[in-house]
């Protein structure tokens, strides 16, 4: 019996769509992801945070006659060895980076393959402001003789563009668009360094956005995946903009996993910041206007007003009535109301049903 049990159940029971399920899923997490940064931001920490690393370039072996060659000093009874080296430029492009030591001062010249990230470009005139993040990528050197390494942490100076292997048309903020027009003429190795670092550094932007302009607008969105899901075609058919995407998702959540709410909330904000969460017909957290306006403004009072303005005027969700608020008394704080999502889209969302 408990085999045809099983048997009964695995064929009645419907798998949700990939599609559908990934498209909650990535809201989920960038739900979880902006109360995170929210909670950070009133603690003066950074939890969401992306490492980001410049595309590493490198100088390479001027070509032509401009070798700037220097002695390594004789060892021993052997003669001295003359190796190429990159002149590294002040800001007037004119006289060499100068770094002192002790009481004097030397030039500071690259080696052949050195490691560089680009800060500024002067294509036009062939030059590139370059910082260098290795010390023992350097040599330091009196009167084309070889000291020592430079022991030196970031030197930063200008290069001729020519004598690295930074593709003319790059810039360090470089855009997807951007790289797709100038990919042809790049070389392979440098389409895949650059292919990856675009994304990441777009990433790592919008959080220095969000932590420093209190920003959560700035916070990556997931890119909905209309086919086979309902939740993801309603999005995309409604042009939902950022605000009311995070208000949908916030709904919702309640209904596809209780409790995971109070886990993202939990010993993180009071009930000053984020309203009465209380509901006597569900022991767990429902979601309200003042706690929808916390996490897009925090406290600051000119973006509070500005979400009070969005959800009184300009959402779709709340405008046409697919989420509702609930006055608690007349004597309750404007926006404190419990919201609700209207049970017809609740079933739709849920089960992938149109």
């Amino acid at each position: 019996m408990i085999c045809l049990y099983i048997t009964y159940a695995n064929k009645f029971m419907k798998t949700p769509h990939p599609s559908h399920l990934q498209n909650l899923e990535h809201d989920i997490q960038w739900l979880a992801q902006v109360i995170q940064a929210r909670y950070d931001f009133l603690q003066g920490g950074k939890t969401q945070q992306v490492s980001y690393v410049p595309v590493r370039f490198q100088v390479k072996t001027p070509e032509g006659d401009r070798l700037f060659k220097v002695e390594h000093p004789a060892v021993h009874l052997q003669a001295p060895v003359k190796e190429v080296v990159i002149p590294v430029y002040q800001e007037n492009k004119e006289d060499l980076i100068k770094v002192p030591q002790g009481k004097k001062e030397y030039f500071a010249v690259l080696k052949v393959a050195a490691t560089v990230h680009l800060i500024a470009l002067d294509a036009d005139n062939d030059w590139a402001q370059v910082w260098v993040p290795n010390q023992d990528n350097a040599y330091l050197i009196d009167q084309n003789l070889i000291v020592q390494g430079t022991n030196q942490q970031g030197l930063q100076g200008w290069v001729k563009l020519s004598d690295t292997n930074i593709p003319s048309g790059y810039h360090p903020d470089l855009t997807e668009e951007e790289f797709n027009k100038a990919k042809k003429d790049w070389a392979p190795e440098l389409q895949t360094l650059i292919t990856a670092n675009i994304p990441l550094r777009k990433s790592y932007l919008q959080w220095q956005d969000f932590y420093n302009n209190q920003n959560v607008l700035a916070v990556t969105v997931p890119e909905p995946v209309a086919k086979d899901s309902v939740y993801g075609t309603f999005i995309e058919d409604n042009k939902l903009t950022l605000p009311d995407r995070l208000l949908l998702i916030l709904l919702l959540l309640p209904h596809l996993q209780p409790g995971k709410l109070e886990e993202m909330l939990k010993d993180k904000f009071s009930s000053l910041d984020i309203g009465n969460t209380y509901n006597p017909d569900y022991p767990g957290i429902i979601p309200n206007g003042l706690m929808f306006i916390f996490l897009l403004a925090g406290n600051h009072i000119e973006r509070r007003l500005e979400v009070v303005n969005f959800m009184m005027q300009d959402s779709v969700l709340l405008n046409q009535g697919i989420i509702q608020m609930e006055q608690d008394s007349p004597s309750s704080p404007l926006m404190s109301g419990r919201l609700r999502l209207h049970p017809d889209y609740v079933k739709q969302f849920v089960l992938n049903q149109s």
